[in-house]
């Protein structure tokens, strides 16, 4: 199997980049409200009313399951929809690398599935390329590591990581080595850097500054330490790179952008919040069902946070999380035990109800609903700017990437890796 074939040409991937940047300019005031300011914001009078007014027409069913409704959608919507498809990656099967899902204790069915797949992807381009050594960023426990000792036939993989959660002690007389350093991978680390880290535990023939010989490669590499890992990679020697990136919203303006491309563009880094939403496990909560319940504790807390505002920040996540717990909870349960605990009488927690009704109406629940329907739709055009853009700056340097769909999405909600091959 070619891993590369289906890598997108560049000029498709520009114009997608450049979509994708022309769309969330467009829809900024959506993705850029967080759901306590929705009242306050009003982010839906920035969206063209044909487009509000037909999905609040929808169903409260057919809002949930968006796009995919029952009958015909209306012409402002499926407009709608082929923007954000055209501002998107091309979707495609997933790339199925791994069958085993073999039983690995703590592991969790998604750790495992991630796990299997990429060790697949790493010791398949290990073997097709000159690599001694894998250096896994950003380690964490360790899982993958040790799914990708089994069947390496190279010499050993060297973790990474500021925290490490296990003690790797070496096997000197096995074939493949397992070492775990503790190092912060930062952004002013040079390959140099990196190799003189590495070579502390390599027993002979350190790596080259250039890292020559070694695989790069990180699973859920969060924020500019994805980008670190991108950048490190082009301008080394390093053999292959496999990097599935996430936590989008930790991204700083030193990790994006960084292709030509989208620094021509002028495109902005976005707020934390609109970062947060390219972050949104679209795929994932379509598959576990309906989501009313998830979306009226929503709608409650920003009509609570409305109400109490600038006293909100007073409204303790323990609160939110134990509210969440109940079960068929109505808007004025939590008001009522939103505003006792922190500390309201009984004279404000009663004004408060009253308030509270004027809130309690299905047509301001459905604005609401088309409001969190939208900021959905948007997580793939902006996951997909983030993405491109590394990608495009990876081709600027080699032509032999792509972004391999590895993950199922109901699974990993942050699906595509990352791959190049240097030369």
């Amino acid at each position: 199997m070619d891993l590369l074939a289906n890598g997108i040409p560049q000029a498709e991937a520009k114009l997608i980049a450049a979509k994708a940047a022309q769309f969330v300019e467009k829809y900024k005031e959506v993705h850029d409200t967080h759901i306590e300011d929705f009242f306050t914001s009003k982010p839906l009078a920035n969206v063209a009313s044909d487009i509000t007014d037909a999905l609040t027409a929808l169903s409260v069913d057919d809002l949930l399951a968006f796009p995919e409704i029952s009958g015909d959608i209306a012409p402002p919507l499926k407009a709608y929809v082929d923007d954000v498809a055209a501002s998107s990656l091309p979707g495609s099967d997933i790339v199925v690398l791994s069958t085993q899902q073999k039983r690995r204790r703590k592991f969790t069915p998604k750790k495992l599935h991630e796990a299997e797949q990429l060790a697949a992807l790493v010791n398949t381009l290990a073997s097709k390329t000159p690599t001694e050594w894998v250096i896994n960023v950003g380690e964490g426990k360790g899982h993958l590591s040790e799914v990708i000792a089994e069947t390496a036939k190279y010499k050993g993989i060297i973790g990474l990581d500021c925290d490490i959660h296990r003690e790797a002690v070496p096997d000197e007389g096995a074939a493949f080595k397992m070492y775990s350093i503790k190092c912060k991978v930062t952004l002013d680390m040079s390959t140099a850097d990196l190799a003189d880290v590495v070579n502390k535990v390599i027993p002979d023939k350190p790596l080259q500054p250039t890292l020559e010989h070694s695989g790069l490669i990180g699973l859920h590499a969060c924020g500019d330490l994805g980008s670190h890992v991108v950048k490190t990679f082009a301008s080394s020697s390093a053999s292959f790179l496999a990097l599935a990136p996430c936590c989008y919203h930790a991204l700083t303006e030193e990790g994006f952008p960084l292709s030509d491309c989208l620094k021509a563009c002028n495109t902005p880094l976005g707020s934390t919040r609109s970062r947060a939403v390219a972050c949104i496990a679209s795929a994932k909560w379509s598959a576990e069902g309906s989501q009313l319940e998830k979306y009226k504790l929503h709608y409650y807390r920003a009509v609570a946070s409305t109400m109490l505002h600038p006293e909100r920040l007073a409204l303790q996540t323990s609160v939110l999380r134990r509210l969440a717990k109940r079960k068929d909870l109505s808007l004025q349960d939590f008001v009522k035990e939103a505003y006792g605990s922190i500390g309201k009488s009984e004279e404000e927690i009663a004004a408060a109800l009253k308030q509270a009704a004027e809130y309690d109406t299905e047509c301001s629940f459905k604005r609401f609903l088309a409001f969190m329907t939208l900021r959905r739709t948007m997580s793939e055009p902006l996951e997909s700017l983030y993405l491109l853009d590394r990608y495009l700056y990876l081709l600027q340097s080699t032509q032999k990437c792509a972004l391999l769909p590895l993950f199922d999405p109901k699974l990993s909600p942050r699906s595509y890796v990352l791959v190049a091959v240097s030369g």
